[in-house]
């Protein structure tokens, strides 16, 4: 009894002194500014690199290419200057410290990365952040929670849990199934999204606020939230997620997207006819996402998707971001 009780209290301080020894290097503690990115294929061009051949795109296999894709997703970040960023669609971590620490130097963040099951894209998820999270580490989660009788975890995913303005926050980011208009990927997005909501609820259950986000490959349907083209989804995902538990309405969460006005709504292109040409309305929706839970959403102030760059050229997704005032 006595080794279980001194086995406790050790653990009690190694986990308060993990708390307290978080830093926090906002310039200005009152705000939060956080960006979700899919920075498309954020690779290093260095051998082996992850993910199938069959997998190409231009920087492949080419270091110098590959650090001035990387450039210009710096400069888009710098540019914002968020306090944390999520990033979608990185290759592992030596490209993610690459990017911090050439490209993002003097910044303050540290980067946290979260190694998934991606084997044919090779894709993860990356964190930066001048907060760092509680035990400074993201985790990642393989479960798979049954949704009308398939099961399917998401391959790209990390939790990622704070103490900010002593507000406990857990960010959720996630990469799921993409085309959002094909009807044979309909149950596999709905199931993977069916898991995230069993995160999200488990991290609610030990009082956080979540904040989910990333690229959903969904659009909102809600009158809230509708893209500038009107895109309806085809699956659930978007509105299982903001419900939260579907008995208590106090906890459903809110899309960033409400925050922004409907014809600024798009953070995707999509060049359906590969004519290197944007046309438009068609080639633009909204599948990135930030939603909140409510005393977070009560605290935005502004909230932007960041068009300042051509995507044909950088990233063909565009960076949702939202300020927080506490």
């Amino acid at each position: 009894m006595k080794k279980i009780l001194i086995y406790a209290v050790t653990l009690f301080f190694v986990v308060l002194l993990n708390i307290v020894s978080a830093e926090d290097r906002r310039v200005d503690k009152s705000f939060l500014k956080i960006m979700t990115f899919n920075a498309e294929f954020l690779w290093d061009g260095v051998q082996p690199e992850e993910g199938r051949d069959t997998i190409n795109f231009p920087w492949k296999g080419d270091p110098v290419k590959a650090e001035r894709h990387m450039n210009n997703i710096g400069k888009i970040i710098i540019q914002n200057n968020p306090d944390i960023i999520n990033l979608v669609e990185v290759e592992n971590e030596d490209s993610l410290n690459l990017l911090n620490n050439k490209f993002l130097q003097g910044m303050g963040y540290k980067a946290y990365f979260a190694k998934g099951k991606d084997s044919f894209t090779g894709q993860d998820m990356g964190l930066l952040t001048r907060v760092d999270p509680i035990e400074k580490r993201i985790v990642y989660d393989n479960r798979a929670i049954d949704f009308n009788g398939l099961s399917k975890s998401v391959s790209k995913n990390y939790t990622a849990k704070f103490n900010i303005n002593n507000i406990k926050i857990s960010l959720l980011g996630f990469h799921l199934l993409s085309r959002p208009d094909d009807s044979s990927r309909k149950a596999k997005r709905e199931s993977q999204a069916n898991s995230i909501l069993s995160m999200a609820m488990d991290l609610q259950k030990e009082n956080y606020k979540v904040i989910l986000l990333g690229d959903f490959n969904d659009f909102d349907g809600a009158k809230c939230c509708l893209d500038q083209k009107n895109s309806q989804p085809i699956t659930t995902v978007l509105s299982m997620l903001k419900k939260m538990d579907p008995d208590d309405v106090s906890d459903n969460l809110v899309n960033a997207a409400s925050f922004i006005p409907q014809g600024e709504r798009y953070t995707a292109l999509y060049d359906k006819n590969n004519n290197d040409i944007i046309d438009l309305p068609g080639e633009y929706s909204s599948i990135d996402h930030i939603l909140l839970s409510p005393i977070l959403s009560a605290k935005i102030v502004t909230a932007h998707i960041d068009h300042s760059f051509d995507p044909r050229y950088i990233t063909d997704h565009f960076p949702v971001i939202v300020t927080l005032q506490f």
